[in-house]
């Protein structure tokens, strides 16, 4: 058909223009689910961000997923960051060691947790064997000592709390410091001091200074 003056939008004076309608009506039912939805606008419907996550099966087992690692991530994250603190026999322990002029200097903080403070047997005394190793950055015995201590909540040390244990080593490329305390079994005279089963591992790299 041509243009013309004649003509408005293409279609000549006194001609129907065509009309189209979108179909609608009970031919609807004939189609599948799929199709109906994405024609009625149900398809494109805003779940939101957390819907979207789990709308689907695939979704769901995605976002469980992340999940689960991130709370290995958390939690591995935690421990891996105290592995210089520790508890035995209702005393808090940490230590730290750090290197100054050539020599390496180890404490460890002892320190009873409020819990065991409230215990009828909190001032009993606690008798610490502990064997300090001094590694290198591969992980090797470079040094060790023994060292025993007697914790106990006296009138001397009640306001300080806190008490130590202390070792030192000379600065032979030392890396780390790995200290395993524990509870001894015996209170008879130094000669007789046994390490227990009763024991941790405490381990944290050496600061230079």
């Amino acid at each position: 058909m041509a243009f013309g003056d004649d003509m408005i939008d293409g279609y000549a004076e006194g001609e129907e223009p065509l009309i189209f309608h979108h179909k609608r009506g009970e031919f609807r039912q004939l189609e599948d689910k799929k199709t109906r939805e994405l024609a009625e606008g149900e398809g494109f419907k805003s779940k939101g961000f957390f819907g979207v996550l789990v709308g689907t099966k695939g979704n769901r087992m995605i976002f469980m997923a992340l999940v689960v690692c991130m709370g290995l991530i958390f939690v591995l994250s935690i421990l891996s960051g105290r592995k210089n603190e520790g508890v035995i026999d209702g005393v808090g322990c940490k230590m730290d060691s750090f290197s100054i002029e050539e020599t390496v200097y180890v404490s460890v903080a002892l320190k009873m947790t409020k819990s065991a403070r409230e215990k009828a047997d909190a001032n009993r005394p606690r008798h610490f064997f502990a064997v300090v190793n001094a590694l290198d950055a591969n992980g090797e015995l470079v040094s060790s000592s023994k060292e025993e201590y007697l914790f106990s909540l006296s009138q001397e040390n009640e306001e300080q709390k806190k008490q130590f244990l202390r070792a030192s080593f000379t600065d032979y490329d030392i890396d780390s410091i790995e200290c395993i305390l524990s509870l001894s079994d015996s209170t008879e005279g130094e000669g007789a001091v046994q390490p227990s089963r009763n024991e941790i591992k405490l381990k944290s790299k050496v600061s230079r200074h």
